[in-house]
C-alpha cells in the first residue's frame, strides 16, 4: 500500500481518533444535510491542489 506519510507520537491525532468513531459521526452529522467527500477509486489521492478549488470556495488548510 502506498502512504504520503506515516504520523504517529501527536497527541491530538491521537485524540481525534479516539473521538470521530461511527457513533460520534452518525450522532453529530445531519442526514438531512448535504456533505462534500471525496471518493478515490484508485488510491493514489494524496495531494491536495488549490488551483483545483471552487471559485470562492474557502481552503481546507491554512497555506503557510
Amino acid at each position: 500500500m502506498e502512504v504520503p506519510f506515516v504520523a504517529y507520537g501527536i497527541p491530538e491525532l491521537t485524540a481525534a481518533t479516539k473521538r470521530w468513531t461511527d457513533e460520534y459521526r452518525t450522532e453529530k452529522l445531519s442526514p438531512k444535510a448535504l456533505y462534500k467527500v471525496h471518493v478515490a477509486y484508485d488510491s493514489h489521492f494524496m495531494y491536495y491542489l488549490t488551483s483545483k478549488q471552487l471559485a470562492g470556495e474557502k481552503g481546507t488548510y491554512e497555506l503557510r
